[in-house]
């Protein structure tokens, strides 16, 4: 067996590869990598088992890529639900201490001089309404007994 560089790959148990280009980025160890160490079976295995072996190897890297995902796809979740959810939180205490002032309430619960004047017009037509409801009862009973 020969002894290969040490500067051969940069990730352990990578393969080596082609000189890489200028557009290729290099791999680092905080790179993920879905190249897994060739498996070390006895000499005297089977096709089976070698088979058996790539199949489980494959599901190993699926699963690891589907873990990732997932790891990628809680970050933002995790970010919103700390960082926006808390300062969201913040901003409504802050809003609601000042807008509940003692001092403020009874201006802030009083009624525009436009809601007053509409009232008091809507209860002068209902007295309105009733003085006329109460006339036509009369004029019925007049000319029942006629």
């Amino acid at each position: 067996r020969r002894a290969e560089p040490a500067a051969a790959a940069t990730v352990p148990g990578a393969a080596p590869s082609a000189p890489r280009t200028p557009m290729q980025p290099r791999l680092t160890t905080t790179q993920p990598t879905t190249q897994l160490p060739a498996p070390r079976l006895p000499a005297h295995s089977s096709t089976r088992e070698k088979f058996e072996t790539e199949i489980i190897r494959s599901l190993l890297i699926s699963y690891f890529a589907i873990v990732r995902k997932n790891l990628q796809d809680l970050v933002p979740k995790a970010i919103m639900h700390f960082l926006v959810n808390g300062a969201r939180q913040e901003m409504q205490n802050t809003l609601v201490a000042k807008l509940y002032k003692e001092d403020e309430l009874d201006e802030m619960f009083a009624e525009a001089n436009e809601v007053v004047n509409q009232r008091r017009h809507c209860a002068e037509v209902v007295q309105a309404l009733e003085r006329s409801l109460d006339v036509l009862a009369e004029l019925r009973e007049i000319r029942v007994e006629c």
